[in-house]
C-alpha cells in the first residue's frame, strides 16, 4: 500500500514539473530552489500533511490535559488515602488509651 502511495506522489510531482510553465507561480519563485520549495509545500499540503499536523497538536492538547487531570486525582486520593490512615491511627491510638484507662480505672 505505500509503495503505490508513494508512486502517485512521484506522478504527482512529476506532473507538476511538466506543467510549471502553464502556472503562474507566485512572485517570489525567482530561483529553483524557490521553485521547489512551493511544489514541495503543495505536496505536503496535498497528502494533508498540516490537517494531520493540526490532530497531532489537538490530541498532545487533550494528553496534556488528561495528564493533569490525573495528576490532580491521583493527588486528591493521595490526600483522601493519607486522611483514612490517619483516621485508622487515631482510632488504633483511642482504642489503645481506652484499654489503659479501662485497665488503670480497675486496679
Amino acid at each position: 500500500m505505500f509503495t503505490r502511495d508513494y508512486q502517485w506522489l512521484i506522478e504527482v510531482a512529476a506532473k507538476g514539473l511538466a506543467e510549471r510553465d502553464n502556472h503562474p507561480m507566485p512572485k517570489s519563485v525567482t530561483t529553483p530552489e524557490a521553485f521547489y520549495e512551493v511544489m514541495a509545500r503543495a505536496a505536503l499540503d496535498a497528502i494533508g500533511l498540516p490537517a494531520l499536523l493540526e490532530r497531532v497538536a489537538r490530541a498532545e492538547r487533550k494528553l496534556r490535559t488528561n495528564d493533569e487531570a490525573l495528576k490532580r486525582e491521583r493527588a486528591m486520593n493521595g490526600w483522601a488515602n493519607a486522611e483514612a490512615e490517619n483516621a485508622r491511627l487515631r482510632a488504633m491510638i483511642d482504642d489503645t488509651c481506652s484499654e489503659r484507662s479501662s485497665v488503670t480505672a480497675h486496679r
